[in-house]
């Protein structure tokens, strides 16, 4: 699903004091006071509409999201410096026509409210980029529509759209075109006119086919089409060679073409739950697939090139009917997690031993196993009933990683398009909710990350708001999951708190006492609890859906019970489900809950991180190829030999004292990794990075006489980035392990 996309509209501060300079108040502003006294009769906070006339005529971006309105007044076509304005989740049913004043305006967002046409008024708005119509009732689009060249995003999700007109194709510059969950029954032709196009979502509809002229979108990345009712595609999908996302499950496909095989740039693909008999024979050229869904389907055998798809971690081959696996299904030594449940399957074959990396394998349990693939170091056999849910509680409990590397590398589309839906499978556009976004900044504070209270104006008097941030949406949100699971007896839904450019905000003021609640336990629950003021401890509560059930004795109130939903839940349960004290009003974060963050390494001097707030996160680097850097293979098999280890890599740091400023704090306790078993990943993104980037970064001389003896030529042999240092893992365990200091 198409995410609402800010647009950098907003001045800096500096600049939009020049401005003030520049755009002196008009003579007459009577009816700014109309527009105030307006937002006060609807509520609207101070914070979405400044009650200063000289800010709200600067301002060039308007927010009155969540109001309930029903009607827009005259007066905001005055505010003719917007450039981006949203009544998103309103309940409007038209705009008022001089709404077309709004000239500058470059972003509108009219999702979620009650519109069965488009306004007529949004055809003025010729310099539009990105117009937002999701989640209305819209029947038709007019043909004015085709007017806003200039739109490069344009979202119609969740309307009751039956045809899509053939003046669509006049709008080439759009580069996000959103037309999901309606009704449409066909497509046209002329949206191969759309060549600027990069994302493309059709899915939840009623289509039969694709029209060939898809073909024509060579520089589309993402294609959506799933729950539809697909038989086939057309070869002319074989041109779209930009493609990295392909989502075609829950259609009717009894075959895919031949040409498939074309789209070598492929990361994701979801095939499951249609009718496929067989995979064309170019299926193997797909070597980009990380992760591969073809359950629910009627597939006998696969082809001989599958072989071929190395970089698969992730592979679900249940519900088909496959009657043997070939050999080759040994070269896909990256597995870790395998489904082969509810098929036909009698045996394995040996090749199977060449899975070092399996940890998660759900097998029936007449299938016979090879003795050699029983000594798979870590594999786990599940011949329990496998569905989704349990898919998901038997991958890894939650993530707590910083993805590092240069500008551009993807970063956070690792995280957005792999982590997410195939690391932790959070399914995004089912439950939006369990997903929540923040970008870290000078100015973002403690209150922002989170709760603070906000002075707002309701009639003329001055009220106080608590506006919950990020971290206490994302705890409230997983604490509803554990309690809406175990009160219905399914699987606990996971939830992620992304956080980008970590480091361009002070990660120590912004979190607070939340940093302590970092250390986790292997059951994913925190090390530790913190206590929050009654404030936020009562305000998580609300957004856990908590209502208060309180015994009175007297003039003594005491809260011995919750209500969630319809349901009464003693106190001592809900403490016992989220391992909270409500008295003390302790909170600790829970498996569910995953916190995931990007860093730019040419930012780290921004703000400095502390080697305390590093060690409690896993560090993943990205090169420039945007390929994550991971080296595969056990570095120590036990804490004792991890510890010898640390003594020797001390003795080499407290040896260069010399290039190395404030020593005490540079040395690595033997709990900087906590693990039992240290991985050589862990010591490429975690250890090695702490020493490039906090211990030696001053003068990386050190680390090159390491590594290739101080009689080296350092500009035949430098290390100029850490993708220099990260490839060469093996051979620092092994000069730190040989270490002697002389």
């Amino acid at each position: 699903m198409a995410q609402k996309s800010n647009l950098p509209l907003l001045q800096s501060r500096q600049k939009q004091q020049i401005q003030t300079h520049l755009l002196p108040l008009p003579k007459d502003t009577a009816w700014m006071d109309e527009l105030f006294v307006w937002a006060d009769e609807n509520k609207i906070s101070d914070e979405q509409l400044p009650r200063n006339k000289k800010i709200i005529w600067i301002n060039q971006k308007l927010d009155l999201e969540g109001n309930k309105l029903t009607e827009v007044p005259e007066a905001i076509a005055k505010l003719t410096n917007l450039r981006e304005l949203s009544f998103q989740d309103n309940q409007l049913k038209a705009l008022p026509e001089s709404l077309g004043n709004l000239t500058a305006l470059a972003a509108l967002y009219l999702n979620g409210n009650q519109l069965t046409e488009i306004p007529e008024v949004i055809s003025k708005l010729t310099n539009l980029q990105r117009l937002d119509l999701n989640n209305n009732q819209l029947t038709n689009l007019p043909e004015f529509l085709s007017h806003l060249t200039s739109l490069d995003w344009l979202a119609l999700e969740g309307n009751q759209l039956t045809k899509i007109p053939n003046s669509i194709g006049r709008l080439t510059n759009l580069r996000i075109l959103s037309f999901g969950h309606n009704k449409l029954t066909n497509v046209s032709e002329f949206i191969g006119d759309l060549i600027s196009l990069r994302e493309l979502y059709l899915e939840g509809n009623q289509l039969t086919e694709v029209p060939s002229s898809i073909g024509k979108l060579i520089n589309l990345n993402e294609l959506y089409l799933r729950s539809n009712k697909l038989t086939k595609l057309p070869e002319s999908l074989g041109n779209l060679t930009s493609l990295t996302n392909l989502i075609l499950h829950d259609n009717q496909l009894t075959e895919l073409p031949q040409s498939l095989g074309n789209l070598t740039s492929l990361t994701d693909l979801a095939l499951y739950d249609n009718q496929l008999t067989a995979l064309p024979k170019s299926f193997g050229n797909l070597t980009n697939l990380t992760g591969l869904v073809l359950k629910n389907n009627q597939l006998k055998t696969l082809p001989e090139s599958f072989g071929n798809l190395v970089n698969l971690t992730a592979l679900f081959l249940h519900e088909n009917q496959l009657t043997a696996l070939p050999k080759f299904f040994g070269n896909l030594t990256n597995l870790t997690n395998l489904a082969l449940k509810n098929n036909q399957l009698k045996t394995l074959p040996e090749s199977f031993a060449n899975l070092k990396n399996l940890k998660k394998l759900w097998l029936d349990e007449c299938v016979k196993i090879p003795k050699n693939v029983l000594t798979i170091p870590n594999l786990k056999i599940i011949k329990d009933p496998l569905t989704t849910s349990l898919i998901k509680t038997n991958m890894k409990t939650y993530q707590q990683k910083i993805l590092f590397g240069s500008p551009g590398t993807g970063k956070s589309y690792q995280i957005d398009k792999h982590i997410i839906p195939y690391e932790l499978l959070i399914d995004v556009e089912k439950m939006p909710a369990n997903v929540i976004k923040t970008v870290f900044h000078p100015e973002y504070t403690y209150g922002d990350f989170v709760g603070k209270l906000m002075p707002i104006t309701v009639g003329g008097n001055v009220q106080y708001k608590f506006y919950e941030g990020h971290f206490l949406k994302a705890l409230s949100q997983a604490y509803k999951n554990i309690i809406a699971a175990q009160d219905n007896d399914s699987e606990v839904e996971k939830v992620a708190l992304v956080i980008d450019e970590i480091n361009r905000g002070n990660s120590a003021a912004i979190f607070g006492t939340i940093f302590q609640l970092l250390d986790r336990e292997p059951d994913g629950w925190s090390s530790y609890e913190v206590s929050v003021n009654e404030i936020i401890f009562n305000r998580l509560l609300e957004l856990c859906d908590l209502t208060e059930h309180a015994n009175v004795k007297g003039k003594v109130k005491k809260v011995t019970s919750y209500l969630f939903g319809e349901e009464e839940i003693k106190t001592e349960i809900l403490q016992k489900k989220l391992l909270c004290h409500f008295e003390n009003r302790t909170i600790k974060i829970p498996p569910n809950l995953s916190i995931l963050a990007s860093m730019n390494t040419s930012d780290s001097s921004i703000y400095y991180m502390d080697s305390a707030f590093k060690r409690r996160w896993e560090w993943e680097f990205i090169d420039v190829d945007s390929n994550t850097v991971s080296a595969e293979g056990v570095a120590f098999e036990n804490r004792v030999e991890w510890q010898a280890f640390v003594s020797k890599l001390n003795a080499f740091i407290k040896s260069n004292h010399k290039s190395i400023r404030g020593i005490e704090d540079k040395q690595i306790g033997h709990f900087f990794i906590t693990d039992d078993v240290i991985q050589k990943s862990s010591i490429q993104n975690k250890l090695m990075f702490f020493l490039w980037d906090s211990v030696f970064n001053r003068d990386k001389k050190p680390l090159i006489d390491l590594l290739f003896g101080k009689d080296t030529k350092h500009d035949e042999l430098p290390l100029i980035t850490f993708g220099d240092f990260a490839t060469q893992v093996d051979l620092f365990i092994e000069k730190i392990d040989n270490f002697k200091n002389v």
